[in-house]
């Protein structure tokens, strides 16, 4: 325990200094603290579960489950398998899964302290609290890296079909016109509910792409006034879209190609989602929405990319770290998520649906002046009903090149006209 104090010290004064390096006042300081403390309890927990060289994994686990027989961490896994509805298949996965849960709970429970001084905060009542970090990494990711012809930027092919802009990251881009100080595309009725990728009882299934994919066209059909708000198929998009890859992971505007060819049939007349790519049964006679074209911006400023979210919701790229499997609410800091460096490999499709500003009355110690409102494709009992609200400050700086975990590097938006 020595050695662990010491190192968890050592590693706090070198992440004390890179989080609190670029700011000054004591108010970003705390905020520096409180996200070291987060950081160095996920090592020091890490540590003390699972440090046995006597013992195989499976065993330890069953020791630490056998001893917290009666302890709160343990009521509080219970309450957790009741209300997620987990069926662990035999002792050793049970103990496993309290093991993964433990550590956190402790992260958690030693995070409280600082909870105050966060623009944000984590909780253990979250659908991914029995797993890993590297777990959920994992299955978010469909449980491999995604080859680079799947995962690649759309490239310049003559296609009048569609359009590609930006090869640079501006600091400030001129935007014409007033733009709202907020929007919110699902209070206003034109996004529906978030959906769940792993609803189906699959953990494998990098289907987010085509959630976003679908979500957009569903609001822009709607918005552009050309046709009424209909629940598409996402099932039909994972099945039928070649140039993706199902539930290995794709692209939106990808997405965008085959709908502008074939367009979607509503939800209610394909098969229900599965989780898992099958056959294709697309029928023509059925298909009610079909874009015309498609828009993959690059490298966008703040200011640009909330003009495009003004008219429409913005499907986008971004980079998904492990922390996001506790967010419970408030909004998502780089200082925190370590998600922006321009070499990290953007690992999910989200849906921008709107903007605002933060309120630092409410938020005690937040310093993020505006964030992005997102909707993800975990379901409803994941973060703010589905939601998650990400900074969008420092975009285009060295530190946050292309906007907080690079969502502001390829946003893809459907046309219409």
């Amino acid at each position: 325990m020595i050695e662990l104090q010491k190192y968890s010290k050592i590693d706090e004064e070198h992440l004390l200094k890179r989080v609190t390096a670029k700011h000054q006042d004591s108010r970003l300081k705390v905020i520096g603290y409180a996200t070291v403390a987060l950081v160095v309890t996920l090592s020091a927990v890490t540590y003390q579960i699972g440090h046995s060289i006597m013992m195989s994994a499976d065993e330890r686990a069953l020791k630490v489950f056998q001893g917290d027989a009666n302890s709160e961490t343990m009521t509080a896994f219970v309450n957790f398998i009741s209300e997620s509805g987990r069926n662990y298949k035999d002792e050793a996965e049970t103990a496993r899964r309290y093991r993964n849960f433990k550590a956190n709970h402790a992260i958690v429970q030693r995070t409280k302290e600082h909870e105050h001084h966060m623009p944000h905060k984590i909780s253990i009542n979250t659908k991914f609290a029995d797993l890993s970090a590297a777990e959920f990494l994992s299955m978010v990711s469909g449980g491999a890296s995604v080859p680079e012809s799947v995962m690649s930027p759309l490239a310049q092919d003559g296609k009048s079909l569609f359009s590609v802009r930006n090869e640079y990251v501006p600091l400030f881009d001129k935007v014409e016109g007033e733009l709202p100080e907020s929007k919110n595309w699902f209070q206003e009725g034109f996004v529906g509910a978030p959906q769940d990728q792993f609803a189906a009882g699959t953990s494998q299934c990098a289907s987010s792409w085509a959630f976003s994919t679908v979500s957009t066209l569903q609001a822009g059909a709607a918005i552009s006034g050309g046709q009424a708000k209909t629940e598409l198929s996402v099932q039909q998009l994972i099945d039928c879209d070649t140039a993706n890859n199902g539930c290995q992971g794709g692209w939106s505007y990808k997405g965008y190609a085959y709908t502008s060819k074939y367009g979607l049939m509503p939800k209610s007349e394909y098969a229900a989602y599965s989780g898992a790519q099958g056959q294709c049964a697309y029928d023509e006679t059925k298909a009610v929405v079909k874009n015309t074209g498609m828009v993959q911006e690059r490298y966008l400023s703040n200011d640009r990319l909330k003009s495009l979210v003004a008219k429409q919701p913005v499907s986008s790229g971004m980079v998904i770290t492990d922390l996001f499997r506790l967010y419970e609410s408030g909004i998502l800091l780089e200082d925190t998520l370590q998600c922006s460096d321009a070499k990290k490999t953007i690992n999910h499709q989200v849906t921008i649906v709107g903007y605002g500003k933060s309120d630092k009355k409410a938020i005690e110690g937040s310093w993020c002046d505006q964030y992005w409102l997102v909707m993800n494709s975990w379901g409803t009992n994941w973060g703010e009903q589905g939601f998650f609200r990400l900074c969008m400050d420092g975009a285009g700086s060295s530190r946050i090149p292309f906007g907080t975990c690079q969502i502001n590097r390829f946003p893809t938006y459907a046309s219409f006209d």
